[in-house]
């Protein structure tokens, strides 16, 4: 594959068989990826709202964006089995927490989070208070090799607009229509592994962070989204390139600031 993007694909393809031959047939690449552009947001979406052990638990109260990172229960936090699926109950010191986990899955971190609904605006609070959240930066080759530093005196709502160009600006591996129509620059491949560096946010109670994988890269004095090391099919590294989306400016100064402070 032309670009390295983290994704499940196997599930995706045994979908997908329906539609391969009016696909492979009009030569379109851009339609196999409508269609599983439509696949991808048909799929069963968790409810808004649950009704587990007589209780009614809703999952508006924080921002979509987010990931639910303390999912594994121990048997103590279970409190039903219903809907082929095991609810339990996150330890929290004030709110009544409610996540679900399929056996079928390996994975239930894409699975939202839910709190009672009798204490949503309380929830709310708790997940919006700026004094709540720790913002982070990070840099390395990888995951494996990253140095990781708490920024405390870095602005939250920079942290969030970056976030959002981020995720409005990332490459999505089935989105072809939305692909074409983001402003991409690019630069030569450097010989040797590339620092990637991360600005990502986690509550102070552990259970939510902001995705970890929006890799930027540094580059004469600029920041840049990483959008996708292009290898031009041969992976012979002649032609490869860093495709990168550049930050906005009302971002690029506070971003880099962080980066001086800090090193890279």
């Amino acid at each position: 594959m032309p670009y390295m993007a983290k994704t499940r694909i196997l599930p995706l393809l045994a979908m997908l068989l329906p539609f391969l031959s009016s696909c492979i047939t009009s030569g379109l690449t851009d339609s196999i990826s409508e269609k599983i552009d439509s696949i991808t947001d048909s799929r069963v979406q968790a409810p808004v709202e649950l009704q587990v052990a007589g209780e009614k638990y809703v999952r508006a109260f924080y921002d979509a964006d987010l990931y639910f990172t303390r999912y594994e229960a121990s048997a103590s936090d279970i409190i039903a089995q219903q809907d082929d699926r095991i609810y339990y109950r996150p330890p929290h010191p004030s709110l009544r927490l409610l996540a679900f986990a399929e056996p079928s899955r390996s994975c239930t971190q894409e699975n939202p989070v839910y709190c009672a609904e009798s204490q949503l605006d309380a929830a709310k609070a708790c997940f919006t208070d700026r004094l709540n959240w720790t913002c982070y930066y990070g840099h390395g080759t990888d995951i494996a090799n990253r140095t990781t530093s708490a920024v405390s005196w870095a602005s939250v709502d920079q942290f969030d607009s970056l976030i959002k160009f981020c995720r409005e600006n990332s490459y999505q591996p089935f989105a072809g229509s939305r692909n074409k129509s983001i402003r991409k620059v690019e630069f030569p491949m450097p010989e040797g592994p590339v620092t990637e560096i991360v600005f990502y946010k986690e509550s102070n109670d552990g259970y939510f962070c902001s995705n970890k994988n929006d890799g930027l890269i540094l580059r004469d004095g600029k920041l840049y989204l990483l959008y996708a090391y292009d290898f031009d099919r041969q992976h012979d590294g002649k032609n490869a390139k860093i495709q990168a989306v550049p930050l906005p400016e009302e971002l690029q100064a506070h971003f880099l600031s962080i980066i001086n402070r800090y090193g890279l």
